[in-house]
Formats: structure tokens, C-alpha cells, sequence
């Protein structure tokens, strides 16, 4: 596991909100009910209480532990891994809770941290749980009122594997002067009585959409980037999908256009090849490459999709292919310079017999006459036999950030 990329769920009520952290970005995602994102956690038909009630933390990569060792659930696949008996938990408990193991006493789970409050001599005990080790000490009882108030440690973004972190408590129970609030310890572990009182947004800004009301919040290290729903673009991360978005968005595209071209060009596969000197899941010509970077074409099959937008950004920009009229208009300017992306229409010739010949092979699959040249409306044609059926149901599902309906 990664100890500086990680996520942190919210739920509030039957509505669940993630935050990833990378090194360099935080990105928020939709709030959505949390029986869509994860249908298999069904076994909490209370909702959030039930989050509440069986605190949630991290045993092992994509696994978390809900109400104790014999529910575990895995993230990234969104399924309830089977409880294979006493022996088999017993082994995972040992494993993360280390030297602690059989400890009484009522526990605050905090995404990969736990409070261990023992009742008897009131003498709590903290483990900070990173992806390498289990650190443990005493800790102020003072440090949260209740055992099932919401809190959450994040780790430090300038130093992610040290034992530093700040706390986040948010309030219990439905008391209006607290809702929209959070009690923060800055330094839990060498000063847990300093602590101030501000509003969730400011730091969660994520949560307005549901008034920084938090009823359950847990952290989990690693990377959870492809959307646990996905059946038929499983090899795609969440990361493609919104850099589609923000791209469409910024070009005056319809969010869909370059996702219905990349299906066509290369099944939407990242690190596509053909021999014809193309490259990526738009199939960009290496010569198209050259003018946007001096690394060879093929090194965009390591380019993560931020990178690999770049370049398509940087193509787009240079073609002029903005506010286009139809996600064919957007196709053929990638593949013609100068192409009227806006007033073009459906009979325009985009490649025949006095135009490049390489293009016309590129194309002559899509000439629906057999003319020997392929039109826009041949483009359009070609492009609406992707834009349907349940693959094309989840691209547009996750473009969006939604669960396929």
C-alpha cells in the first residue's frame, strides 16, 4: 500500500461521499446513495447507523473490517469476502492488531487508527495503523466524548508515512448549533488539548452537498480507481473519465465525443498500438506526437491518462477543435487539419481518392457506398454503433461519476 495515496469515506444517512489524495491532487466524487456504489453492503439495512454502530476499519490493502473480523468487505471489487472461520480471522485480527490482540475495552475506529479505550482503568490506548507498521501509546480519555461520535485521522500531506496526523471529530446526534461543524486537533499526539471548532466545508468542501453532515467517516490507504460497479471498462481508471470530462468541458465538447472516438479508434485502450505508426486510445499519428513532445511516440503507453490528455489537449488546441457540432465534427477534425468542426455537413468528403491515401485506408472500413470515400455522415454512422448497449451505458455512467442505471 501506498502510504501517501489513500481515501476517505463519509456517509451521511443512506448517501456516501469519497475523497481520494494523491500526491499532487484531492478529487471529490459525486455523492450518490451508498447502496449503489457498494450494493453488497446491504447487511447494514439501517444505513449509516449501521456504519456507526460497527466501526469500520482497514485489515489489509482493499479490505475493511465493518463491526468486527467476520464481516470483512472488499473495496475495490465491492464484495463481501466470506468469512472462512474463528482460525482464519483470528490470523488476519492478530496480524493488524499486533500486540494487542485480546485487549478489553470499547474501541473508536478512525479509518486505519484506533482508539482503544479501556474501561475498566479508563486508560485509552492509541494505535496508528500506516501501510508499513502499528505504532501504539497511551492517550488523553479527553480526547472525544463518546465512543461513537465520527472522527477521522489523516495523515500529514508533506510527510504521509510519519506518525503525524490530524483529527477530525464530528459531532453526534442531530443538535442544530453543531450540524455543519467539526472539532480539530491539529496535533493529536503532542498537544490533544489544543482543539478548535470549524465548519466541515472549509475543509471538506466535498460535503456541502450534504450540509457537512457526517454520520460515519473512515480512512483507507492504496488506490481505488476504478469504480467497484464497472463490469465492461474495469481496465479503465476513474482518472480517464475525468479527464474526458474536463477536457469535453474545456473544448465545448459533448462529454462524450472523444470517448465514442477513442471506442472506434482503439477500444478505448490506453496503450493501443497500430502498425501505422499510431498511438494511444485516440490513435494519435507519431508525427502528431513529435510536435507535442521529443520523448518517442510509444512512450505514451506509460503515460498515465493525465499525461496522455495533455497531449490530446494539446492536438485539440492546435486543430482548432472546439465547440464542435456533433461528436463527428470532433473525429474528423482530429483526423484533418483545418476540417469545419462546426459547419461541416453530413455529406462532406473527409478522405477520397485525391486526399492522403493513408487516411483513406485509415478510413475505407466506414465507407458505407463503397464510393471509395468516406463522409462525415460515414464517421456518424460508425460512431453511433458504439454509442449503445450496456459498455456504452457504463462509459457514460462514469463520465458522469454515477452508477449505471
Amino acid at each position: 500500500m501506498d502510504a501517501d495515496r489513500y481515501s476517505v469515506f463519509f456517509t451521511t444517512g443512506q448517501l456516501l461521499t469519497r475523497l481520494d489524495v494523491r500526491p499532487d491532487e484531492e478529487r471529490w466524487y459525486p455523492t450518490v446513495p451508498w447502496l449503489q456504489a457498494y450494493p453488497e453492503l446491504a447487511f447494514l439495512m439501517d444505513g449509516a447507523l449501521g456504519f456507526r454502530q460497527n466501526h469500520v476499519f482497514q485489515i489489509d490493502k482493499d479490505i475493511i473490517a465493518i463491526g468486527g473480523l467476520l464481516r470483512l468487505f472488499d473495496l475495490r471489487r465491492g464484495r463481501v469476502i466470506p468469512s472462512l472461520g474463528p482460525a482464519h480471522s483470528e490470523s488476519l485480527h492478530a496480524r493488524w492488531w499486533k500486540e494487542e490482540w485480546g485487549r478489553i475495552g470499547a474501541t473508536v475506529a478512525a479509518g486505519p487508527t484506533i482508539l482503544i479505550i479501556d474501561e475498566s482503568y479508563q486508560n485509552p490506548t492509541l494505535i496508528v495503523h500506516v501501510p508499513t507498521r502499528a505504532v501504539s501509546g497511551p492517550f488523553p480519555l479527553s480526547l472525544t466524548a463518546s465512543t461513537s461520535q465520527p472522527l477521522v485521522f489523516l495523515p500529514d500531506r508533506a510527510e504521509p508515512e510519519s506518525d503525524r496526523r490530524t483529527l477530525y471529530v464530528f459531532p453526534e446526534g442531530d443538535d442544530p448549533n453543531e450540524a455543519g461543524t467539526l472539532t480539530m486537533f491539529r496535533h493529536p499526539f503532542t498537544d490533544p488539548f489544543e482543539r478548535t471548532t470549524e465548519h466541515v466545508v472549509d475543509h471538506f468542501p466535498g460535503l456541502a452537498a450534504v450540509n457537512g453532515v457526517v454520520d460515519s467517516a473512515w480512512l483507507v490507504y492504496g488506490r481505488f480507481d476504478v469504480s467497484p460497479w464497472a463490469r465492461f471498462t474495469r481496465e479503465l481508471p476513474d482518472e480517464f473519465f475525468f479527464c474526458l470530462k474536463d477536457t469535453a468541458d474545456k473544448f465545448g465538447h459533448r462529454a462524450w465525443d472523444l470517448a465514442a472516438v477513442g471506442e472506434v479508434e482503439s477500444g478505448l485502450r490506453l496503450d493501443a498500438y497500430h502498425p501505422a505508426d499510431r498511438y494511444g486510445f485516440l490513435g494519435l499519428a507519431a508525427e502528431d506526437i513529435a510536435d507535442y513532445s521529443s520523448d518517442p511516440p510509444h512512450t505514451m503507453f506509460a503515460l498515465s491518462p493525465h499525461d496522455q490528455f495533455w497531449l490530446v489537449r494539446q492536438h485539440l488546441d492546435r486543430r482548432g477543435i472546439r465547440n464542435t457540432a456533433s461528436e463527428a465534427h470532433t473525429w474528423a477534425g482530429l483526423l484533418v487539419s483545418d476540417f469545419d468542426v462546426v459547419g461541416a455537413s453530413l455529406d462532406t468528403v473527409v478522405a477520397g481518392p485525391d486526399d492522403d491515401p493513408a487516411l483513406l485506408a485509415r478510413l475505407a472500413r466506414f465507407d458505407r457506398s463503397a464510393s471509395g470515400s468516406v463522409t462525415l455522415g460515414d464517421l456518424a454512422v460508425a460512431l453511433e454503433s458504439v454509442m449503445t448497449g450496456p459498455r456504452w451505458d457504463e462509459i457514460r455512467a462514469r463520465i458522469e461519476g454515477l452508477p449505471p442505471s
